[in-house]
């Protein structure tokens, strides 16, 4: 079965870690085709916008609405969204 988690969040934030990553993992494991679509806390910083991570394929797509610089999260409004 092919599968697509489409993710508001980047694959830094625990709640990803925690609760969409293992699940993708282990139906990857089970023969399924698993991908991921994300938003990055980072985007014009990216030197990436697709990887591998634990055997399942991620593909960032877009800024998420906050911007992350090492722990700091800085919440994006109006124009700096666009």
């Amino acid at each position: 079965m092919r599968i697509v988690f489409l993710s508001t969040l980047s694959l830094t934030y625990a709640s990803f870690i925690g609760r969409v990553f293992p699940l993708a993992r282990v139906l990857r494991r089970r023969g399924h085709d698993v991908q991921i679509v994300a938003l990055h806390h980072d985007w014009p910083g990216r030197t990436f916008t697709d990887l591998v991570y634990g055997e399942v394929p991620i593909h960032y797509v877009g800024p998420m609405h906050v911007r992350g610089l090492g722990d700091e999260r800085r919440q994006l409004r109006g124009a700096a969204l666009l």
